[in-house]
């Protein structure tokens, strides 16, 4: 059975896709004053990876580590900045300023 898990967390989703989990989707989002992100992901053994991640037990190649966090969070920051774009251009149609 193939399951979705959301989370704001670069170094976790990093930590799921390299053990074989899937970045459905990710999007930016505006909460309390700030655009921050979500990324669903899924996989056959994700609820299993997270309770691992969440607990401290989690392992993973160092290097291969860095280089997804580093993806993720450039995939983050295509994400907040196409909400960013589009608030702007929301306010911009509206005859305001952001």
């Amino acid at each position: 059975m193939v399951t979705q898990i959301s989370t704001s967390d670069a170094w976790e989703a990093a930590y799921m896709i390299l053990h074989g989990a899937t970045l459905d989707e990710i999007e930016g989002m505006q909460t309390k004053g700030r655009i921050i992100c979500r990324m669903i992901l899924s996989g056959k053994n994700i609820t299993k990876l997270q309770l691992t991640y969440l607990n401290g037990d989690a392992e993973a190649n160092v290097l291969k580590m860095r280089s997804m966090v580093g993806q993720v969070r450039t995939w983050m920051y295509a994400a907040k900045k196409k909400i960013k774009n589009q608030m702007q251009e929301q306010t911009a149609a509206q005859g305001g300023e952001v």
